[in-house]
């Protein structure tokens, strides 16, 4: 290994493991070709941290769902590069280990949350009083607001903006005993906002060692649809955190005479570099570290905790699977024939006009974490195939959102003299600054969000999106205003935003129609209408400014 550090060599510490995945099978979304490769992460990890042929009273994994019932309904779950040779983490042939583990715990949607951070409360006390180090993996979407990340559903209601129940900084700094070692592994977007946190900010701050899939304004990422059957096989940071460990494996054996042992920095730096090597879809890795106490410099085993007996064995002993590539993400240049699912012929003719707009609009990567379960959907019902479920209902109030506040990204950049052209021809990836320019960038976006320049999703139009904040962050970087005069251009995109809610208030009858149910529930379903109207608000905005 090119990475290594001189330090003295170090015994495995005793550790306790308590894990979560947050993603439900609600909507199909457990599917591989979905939001599956959560899953294939958390039962990658779970094969390789559990012990051998015996069960362990302590190690916990939490999920909402049954495994055999993922499998008679999906299969199998992959992990891996679908370029390289993948393995098998879960199907018909893996459930006999897992049962033997007796570590799993299957807890209904609406009770997954609570469940984990009693659990979590519990097992810190018990590694204080045995003392153990403490590993905690959360696998699930993350939210852009607080930086928290999803866990479960709720339980049955009538209303449709009720939101997924979310795990904050604050509930496991909670229930964290005080002292112990402690490393969290985050799979969410944003999860770098766990990390990247002041210490003045008691509440929050977390004096962990940690892996983060994100930086604290950016999307993780799984590894890109499988050419085969359309599969996404895990995400690319688990994959580069295996490969770096295993490799590590096989150099302490012909280092140990020097006593030559790699800190926890000369990993990260490592994953880091593998992640690079994974070619256009890390093009700028994300993975944040942070080491409790700063302690960079001690053993990566005794920082991490995680428990690494055979590791390369026990990841090659799980099943091969050979080589696809990955799948054309190209747009089809036909609709084809409409697939046989849910939905009106005139909403699905509908969504897929919408559906080219938005995916010739640089909407971000295919397999970025908020992405792809939509892309895919979109891909299928374009190119008239049923190689992913399609949620009309669902996927039309998610692109129509989408639409709405990429139109509205394009509005403000006009409105506050910003030379950036439009948000539609404009790929935010392709954005190449410093160091310094990029954390300005993340700062305005930060900023942009906390101000709620453009509205966050409710619960039925899908996650998080980040290009039109990631789009103005950009443009306000590159206008070279100074930092006040940056939040004097973020108090008047406020404004804006502002004014547009007054006058959509007028012209639609005001609050009674605002709050009918009816509204509500299919708001984006008025994106043509809103164009239209586009002229008229902007001559109402004109004169309102005029007069101010």
């Amino acid at each position: 290994m090119s990475f290594v550090s001189l330090c003295p060599p170090d015994v495995s510490p005793k550790t306790r493991i308590i894990a979560v995945c947050g993603v439900s099978d609600f909507n199909d979304e457990a599917s591989p070709k979905i939001d599956g490769w959560f899953l294939s992460d958390f039962y990658l990890f779970h094969h390789l941290f559990s012990p051998l042929n015996v069960p362990t009273s302590t190690q916990i994994w939490l999920t909402c769902e049954e495994p055999e019932r993922l499998v008679e309904k999906y299969t199998e779950y992959l992990h891996g590069d679908p370029k390289n040779e993948r393995r098998v983490v879960l199907d018909q042939d893996c459930l006999p280990r897992v049962a033997q583990a007796e570590n799993l715990r299957v807890v209904p949607r609406a009770d997954l949350l609570e469940r984990f951070l009693s659990t979590l409360e519990e097992q810190s006390r018990l590694a204080t009083d045995f003392d153990e180090h403490l590993l905690v993996l959360i696998f699930g979407h993350g939210d852009l607001d607080s930086h928290g990340i999803l866990i479960g559903t709720k339980a049955h209601s009538s209303s449709n903006i009720d939101q997924t129940p979310t795990l904050h900084i604050k509930h496991v700094k909670r229930r964290l005993r005080p002292n112990i070692p402690v490393t969290l592994f985050l799979t969410s977007c944003y999860s770098g906002g766990w990390l990247v946190q002041p210490c003045t900010n008691r509440e929050t701050f977390l004096n962990t060692t940690g892996v983060a899939a994100a930086g604290p304004a950016e999307e993780s990422s799984s590894w890109p649809l499988s050419r085969s059957i359309g599969r996404a096989s895990g995400g690319t940071v688990a994959t580069a955190i295996v490969q770096s460990l295993i490799d590590i494996e096989g150099s302490d054996t012909e280092e140990l005479e020097i006593r030559r042992h790699p800190t926890y920095i000369s990993l990260a730096t490592s994953v880091f570099y593998k992640l690079q090597q994974f070619g256009a879809f890390a093009i700028e890795p994300n993975v944040h570290f942070a080491a409790q106490d700063d302690a960079w410099e001690a053993h990566y085993q005794r920082r991490l905790g995680f428990p690494l007996d055979r590791l390369k064995d026990r990841w090659e002993s799980l099943r091969s699977i050979p080589p696809s590539g990955y799948l054309d993400t190209e747009l089809p240049g036909s609709a084809g024939g409409a697939p046989r699912r849910f939905g009106s012929l005139d909403k699905r003719k509908k969504l897929i006009s919408l559906g080219r707009l938005y995916l010739a609009s640089y909407p971000g990567p295919n397999n970025a974490s908020p992405n792809l379960g939509y892309h895919a959907q979109l891909r299928s019902l374009i190119d008239g195939t049923d190689s992913v479920p399609v949620h009309i209902d669902n996927l039309f109030n998610v692109v129509a959102y989408r639409l709405s506040i990429l139109h509205q990204a394009d509005e403000v950049a006009r409105y506050l003299g910003l030379s950036i052209g439009s948000v539609f021809d404009y790929c935010v990836e392709n954005w190449k600054a410093s160091y310094e320019k990029r954390a300005i960038r993340d700062r305005i976006f930060r900023l942009l969000v906390d101000r709620r320049v453009f509205e966050l999703p409710l619960q039925h139009e899908g996650h998080a999106y980040t290009k039109p904040f990631m789009f103005l962050a950009i443009a306000l970087v590159e206008s070279g205003l100074e930092w006040h005069e940056i939040e004097r251009k973020v108090r008047r995109a406020v404004e804006l935003r502002s004014r547009r809610s007054r006058y959509l208030s007028h012209l639609w009858g005001g609050q009674r129609i605002i709050e009918d149910k009816g509204v509500l529930s299919h708001k984006r379903a008025f994106i043509n209408a809103m164009k239209a109207l586009g002229r008229r608000m902007k001559t109402s905005l004109s004169k309102q400014h005029s007069a101010s």
